[in-house]
């Protein structure tokens, strides 16, 4: 579990760890077929975290830096709930 705190101390918020956790997050992802559960203010963060996890999913070499593709497999995990 990694957390981001913005309100305490330095501000540090999910896209951060999102991006500093990205070779981790796309093994657990794409390869090993884990879930991802992210906490937090949905109408603030939600767009900045998905633009920032379709980013990261997209470095993985099944995509080949093909971001449309990324954004669809991410919707793709969000309708089965991963």
């Amino acid at each position: 579990m990694h957390v981001a705190f913005s309100r305490e101390g330095s501000k540090e918020y999910v896209q951060h760890k999102i991006v500093q956790q990205a070779e981790e997050i796309r093994k657990l992802l794409i390869e090993q077929g884990s879930r991802v559960y992210i906490c937090g203010d949905a109408k603030r963060m939600a767009k900045d975290v998905f633009r920032t996890m379709t980013q990261v999913v997209a470095e993985h070499e099944q995509f080949r830096g093909n971001l449309q593709e990324a954004e669809t497999y991410l919707r793709d995990l969000k309708k089965v709930n991963r």
